[in-house]
């Protein structure tokens, strides 16, 4: 039971991965540009 259990926590994990790499890609990254743009604005 235990070896399943493992078994069936990595794909979850890999998703987990993927849709943090997803985030960073759309939210954290025009983030840091917007940021940048500001300073050299100012």
């Amino acid at each position: 039971l235990w070896q399943q259990h493992s078994q069936s926590v990595s794909p979850i994990q890999l998703y987990s991965l993927e849709f943090t790499a997803i985030t960073y890609k759309h939210i954290t990254l025009p983030y840091i540009y917007t940021i940048i743009e500001l300073i050299f604005l100012h």
